[in-house]
């Protein structure tokens, strides 16, 4: 199917070749019939995703009411020729540089998910080895506390131990008696003394 140029009714060829509007009109235009310079028309159908609009679209304001029926239909700018019609249709050119625009977020996105996974697992792995040393540091202040419980019935047993050697220390010099001020001499019987 031919295109016709909207301004000047005539085919869009090769040798004159047209560009489409995205706004709501999707009318189609010679680059000459409105006013393109060819370095802009190259760059425009260049460039995958840029949008043209022609005169009458870019002067409809964004919250007039055609402009708010129309549905967005796509993005990208069709630019087409003869040589679109040879290659399938118009657009496809378009179609086809989003798909590799698509490819190429996807591989990044891929990429940035890799390193999310390698971010998730290290973490994971640090958290499992602080796990770890919270439970030796866990059973390590169990230890301590059972010490700590030994050593305090430990204390009372010395109490009462050191309490009881002394009551029988005292137990054991009740039938003593203790002479004072009796001179010492070498080798003296102590019966004999008394």
């Amino acid at each position: 199917m031919q295109s016709i140029c909207n301004t000047c009714v005539q085919t869009i060829t090769k040798k004159s070749p047209g560009i489409q509007c995205s706004g709501f009109c999707k009318y189609s235009y010679h680059q000459k019939c409105v006013g393109l310079t060819i370095d802009k028309f190259k760059l425009l159908k260049a460039i995958p995703g840029s949008n043209w609009k022609c005169p009458t679209c870019s002067a409809v304001p964004a919250t007039s009411p055609q402009h708010v029926d129309t549905p967005s239909v796509s993005s990208t700018v069709d630019v087409f020729d003869d040589n679109d019609h040879n290659s399938g249709g118009r657009g496809e050119m378009s179609v086809a540089n989003v798909i590799i625009q698509i490819r190429n977020e996807l591989r990044a996105f891929r990429l940035k998910q890799d390193e999310l996974v390698d971010s998730v697992s290290f973490c994971s792995n640090k958290i499992t080895d602080f796990e770890k040393t919270l439970g030796d540091v866990k059973g390590l202040v169990e230890k301590f506390d059972a010490m700590k419980e030994e050593n305090e019935d430990l204390k009372k047993q010395v109490i009462s131990l050191d309490s009881r050697m002394n009551m029988l220390e005292q137990y054991s010099r009740m039938n003593n008696v203790e002479i004072q001020g009796a001179t010492e001499r070498k080798d003296e019987n102590l019966i004999s003394v008394v």
